[in-house]
């Protein structure tokens, strides 16, 4: 809104410009005139004000477009600071309206109840009439007859008790349809809005014409389905919202200027093509059989049976029939959704009261029986918890609003007719003079007090009050009492690791929250509708359970050490189907239970999860050569060269050669400095590209990607890859997608031949497209002679030295030919996924955190100075950009869990049996999140590494982003030079922004790698004095 506003001010002002510039050769002329106007136009106010009092104070504003430059979006706000200026009945001018706003219980009084005939009205927006059938509907009908014989039968026939109740087996059916779905999301992360907001469409079309909403709305719409409705209400709803020049300025009503007028006719006219059909297909319908019995439950045919009354004062026209759906429509799948997020908000942010609700809920329905409408009255603490939350959060903040039909007397201020009145309930619902503590969501206040709905307390009206409160409260009420308690009672809901829900809302028609709620469910025992055989089939299976737990423990205890604890397991499977796909966070919960060494059975698999440093210091340093072994999963025997590659290579002499080689040749510090000639021109090209687009938003997380990809292709092989940069990125996610799928051959080694998933076929096709890009590679480099200028070049990258490797012939100090393409990919693989995502991590958290990159940005101007480009070697005098990397890789290791350690032989840790042949996950995400490690975990405080010397290298083993022991990531060198360089040139060379209304996210996503859900999107600003530093 305030855009506009702020257009129509700058249209204003250039409308002066030629005055302006010849402004000096008759300035006195002008202001003599002005004077004499103004003095003019204030005797003349002065002379109306005695016959009436006066208009409301209120802020001054500009002649004709008058307080439009200064209104400010988020209106109920705005109205309560202005309120503490100007009291608490103010005027507003905007454009050619008169804009009133109320902001006390009493004064709020005379205008619903002690003048409630006269302020009843309403002026329809010019989108209104357009789009409700020329203001047939109820919501912007002016007061008279004709309004209280449509608001009489609406509430009546349709929102009578009766009505409603007939109704309830459609609610039912798409609540329980509804529970369905979420349980089928067990364990991950579920968006409560997206899921609220297609209940409730189903809702209101099953309650509107009876037909499963799946199927659609008739037959001549099937083509039709719910999300094509879905948009088209969004875009109906936008319509009605946006503010619209026609109404502040009648006189360019004719001219349609915005285009909203036939936006809303456009709208209407799908609408109305919709509503035909269905009514269409209703009067067809015979008064024979299941059908008629079907149908007469829903609102449309008790619309339609007014409508065929006949009688004027009992009957209903066509058009106010389509009216009156559309109304319900729009109001029902937009207000109460929008309530039940913000209720389920206010739970999360508050366990203890969502403790309290789930105590009532189990006392009153019981864990045998699901939530239903019959149980609602009986729900006295769900009521209160509903109430509070339509306390605090409104959904329509200012109510719509109210026009007088005549001049009146409010607060001793004249209200002109046909002016706006806005009853600003948001701030009555929050006055400290009203309610104790506010802003404190205390459901108790409710259970103390009588206060209802019904808009008698004028210091609580969510609904409005008067002759128009909403005439929908009743099934408001119902449908957000059965849809909170089934949500509440069907399953335990959490949040994401270190997220706790925002209170931001945005103002509109409806008051929504800025950030849609995300929650983490857990299993709350049987969902399927199968009450009476759920304690038989629990006892059953306990029983069953038991035995094999005793059998399988008392066989094992007699010769070890119990197992480390863990949760049970089904016979078989094990803990699969209780698995969460965010494993780090599962793991970290299942370690709160069960301590800090924990046991899963997956199929066959032994799973142990370690917790703790002291656990880890057993597993990577004490025990190390028992634990240092891999089990390679199917896919990398065949993806790998037969497992021949440094990841996954069984420990082994062949594996002690290849790391020694690998360590001391190619990830020396003299091979590194040798390649930095390709590091820093593709860096220097991606500063370039990045100043290309200043101004523009750019996807960091695609930017450094391909950065990336060229830095590690020109440091294996040297040639410029852009060529193949395409195919070779598309192949390389392929790769590691095939690698990270759960194989049921690893599981279930039994299953192993069969290749139930493809997963081996798959990678072995894609080694077969790397192992002729490295032959071809190879060959190429094997034609190259040993004269000018090529040879100096192609001695400085990877692939020459590996190939030196493998030419020396000596069994301890060379390298066979496939062993050098296993370690090609392996650094292809590595370098393209972890750096770019450790990067675009540390970025995020800069943007979140403006202080700690302006200490950034004063460290690199320090060191590198404005008129230099960041090189490798100012690395080491940037302590500052270290501690943030350090501090990154804290929060958001890239390998969560690190890769599986397999133990030798079986041994013991922490007092618990570790069978040999199992997998050892160390949870590195939750040891450098631990409360016990570090202070205040969650913050993101690079200077905690200024005063502890922790590096990546050291035994402190609540600090292993790289991991410990004989299985450190053998590329730390070159991923501190790379993710500096890359870091430094980013923050160095330009100041970044973000769009504006725009909050990072920290959500992550679990795979090989732990990158971020969302990409992270900024605007850069070139910040750099010289334009040859961006060449």
């Amino acid at each position: 809104m305030s855009n506009l506003y702020n257009k129509l001010a700058v249209l204003a002002c250039e409308g002066w410009s030629w005055g302006c510039i010849h402004a000096h050769e008759f300035a006195p002329l002008m202001a003599a005139a002005l004077a004499i106007f103004c003095c003019a136009w204030w005797w003349w106010v002065m002379k109306i004000s005695k016959i009436n009092p006066p208009l409301p104070p209120g802020p001054l504003g500009l002649p004709i477009i008058g307080n439009l430059p200064f209104i400010q979006p988020e209106l109920h706000r705005y109205f309560l600071d202005l309120s503490r200026i100007y009291g608490p009945i103010f005027k507003l001018r905007l454009g050619r309206m008169i804009v009133i706003v109320i902001s006390s219980p009493s004064l709020a009084n005379e205008v619903l109840k002690d003048q409630d005939a006269i302020f009843a009205n309403r002026d329809s927006p010019a989108a209104a009439v357009a789009g409700s059938f020329g203001g047939l509907d109820i919501a912007w009908r002016s007061s008279g007859p004709d309004y209280n014989r449509l608001r009489k039968l609406v509430m009546r026939e349709v929102m009578s008790k009766q009505g409603l109740d007939a109704c309830y087996v459609l609610r039912r059916r798409e609540v329980r349809r509804m529970v369905k779905e979420i349980h089928e999301k067990v364990g991950s992360i579920v968006n409560i809005d997206e899921q609220l907001s297609a209940t409730a469409l189903r809702v209101m079309m099953s309650t509107l014409w009876g037909d499963d909403p799946s199927k659609l709305i008739g037959e001549e719409r099937r083509s039709k389905d719910l999300f094509e409705l879905r948009k088209r209400l969004d875009e109906f709803v936008k319509t009605f919202a946006a503010p619209n020049i026609s109404d502040l300025f009648p006189v360019l009503a004719p001219f349609d200027i915005q285009g909203i007028e036939s936006q809303a006719k456009n709208n209407l006219s799908w609408f109305y093509g919709v509503f035909e059909s269905v009514i269409k297909n209703r009067i067809n319908i015979g008064d024979d059989g299941k059908e008629k019995e079907k149908i007469s439950n829903d609102f449309m045919q008790q619309l339609l049976d007014l409508h065929q009354r006949g009688n004027d004062k009992s009957s209903l026209s066509i058009n106010e029939v389509k009216a009156l759906l559309m109304d319900m429509m729009v109001g029902g799948t937009d207000t109460i959704p929008t309530t039940a997020e913000w209720a389920m908000t206010e739970l999360l942010r508050h366990p203890d009261t969502m403790a309290k609700l789930v105590e009532e809920l189990d006392m009153v329905v019981g864990n045998q029986d699901v939530v239903e409408e019959c149980h609602i009255p009986k729900l006295i603490y769900l009521d209160a918890v509903i109430k509070e939350t339509l306390r605090l959060h409104p959904v329509v903040p200012l109510l719509l609003p109210h026009v007088p039909s005549e001049t009146s007397i409010v607060g001793g201020y004249t209200v002109p007719k046909d002016c706006r009145v806005f009853i600003n309930a948001w701030a009555m619902q929050r006055d400290p003079k009203l309610w104790d503590d506010p802003l404190r969501f205390q459901p108790e206040r409710f259970l103390e007090s009588d206060i209802s709905y019904r808009g008698n307390n004028f210091k609580y009206f969510p609904f409005g009050s008067g002759r128009r409160i909403c005439v929908g409260v009743s099934m408001a009420e119902k449908m957000v009492a059965l849809l909170l308690g089934s949500l509440v009672h069907s399953f335990q809901w959490g949040l994401p690791e270190g997220t706790k829900p925002g209170l931001e809302d945005k103002f509109g028609i409806v008051l929504k929250k800025t950030e849609s709620l995300l929650a983490i469910l857990a299993y709350e025992g049987w969902s399927w509708d199968c009450h009476a055989l759920a304690p038989l089939m629990a006892s059953g299976l306990a029983i069953f359970c038991c035995a094999w737990w005793l059998w399988r423990g008392m066989k094992f205890t007699k010769i070890n050490p119990p197992l480390p604890p863990g949760p049970l397991g089904l016979p078989i499977i094990g803990n699969l189907p209780f698995i969460q796909p965010q494993l780090h966070r599962y793991f970290s919960d299942l370690s709160r239970i069960y301590g800090p060494i924990i046991k899963l059975r997956m199929g066959r698999m032994i799973v142990i999860v370690i917790n703790s440093p002291l656990l880890a210091n057993e597993v990577l340093k004490v025990q190390d050569a028992i634990f240092a072994n891999r089990d390679i999963p199917a896919a990398a025997v065949v993806g790998t060269f037969g497992g021949l590659n440094i990841a996954w290579r069984p420990k082994s002499p062949g594996y002690n050669r290849l790391r020694k080689l690998v360590v001391c040749e190619i990830m020396s510090k003299q091979s590194l400095d040798a390649c930095y000639v390709f590091r820093r021109r593709e860096v220097r090209r991606m500063v370039t590209e990045i100043h290309g687009k200043v101004g523009s938003l750019v996807n960091i997380d695609e930017q450094l990607s391909a950065t990336a990809l060229r830095v590690m292709t020109s440091t294996l092989w040297g040639d410029d890859p852009s060529q193949d940069l395409i195919e070779l990125r598309k192949r390389l996610d392929e790769f590691i997608i095939t690698f990270a799928a759960p194989n049921v051959s690893d599981l279930f080694p039994i299953l192993a031949p069969f290749d139930l998933q493809g997963i081996e076929s798959k990678a072995k096709e894609q080694l077969s497209w790397f192992y002729g890009v490295f032959e071809s590679m190879i060959k190429n480099r094997r034609n190259i002679g040993d004269d000018g200028k090529e040879k100096e070049k192609i001695d400085k990258d990877f692939m020459q030295q590996l190939l030196e490797l493998h030419q020396r012939g000596d069994d301890n100090s060379s390298l066979s030919l496939n062993e050098v393409k296993a370690l090609l990919l392996d650094l292809m693989v590595a370098g393209t996924d972890t750096i770019p995502t450790t990067v675009e991590w540390t970025m995020t958290e800069l943007l979140r955190h403006p202080d700690k990159m302006t200490k950034l940005i004063e460290e690199l101007d320090m060191v590198v100075g404005n008129q230099n480009t960041m090189e490798e070697s100012y690395i080491p005098q940037l302590v500052y950009l270290d501690a943030v990397i350090k501090e990154t890789l804290r929060l958001h290791p890239v390998a969560p869990l690190l890769l599986p350690h397999v133990p030798s032989e079986t041994t013991i840790i922490g007092g618990y049996a570790i069978p040999k042949g199992c997998r050892v996950f160390i949870n590195a995400w939750a040891m450098q999140r631990d409360l016990e490690l570090w202070d205040d975990p969650l913050r993101f405080q690079p200077e905690r590494f200024l005063e502890a010397d922790i590096n990546y290298r050291d035994n402190n083993f609540k600090y292993l982003p790289f991991g410990s022991g004989r299985r450190m990531c053998v590329g730390i060198s070159m991923a501190k030079k790379m993710a500096a360089l890359l870091v430094g040139s980013l923050v160095h060379s330009f100041e970044w922004r973000l769009s504006e209304g725009t909050k990072l996210s920290l959500e992550d996503k679990f795979g090989l790698v732990l990158k971020k859900k969302e990409s992270l999107v900024a605007k850069p600003i070139a910040r750099l004095p010289n334009l040859e530093q961006y060449k």
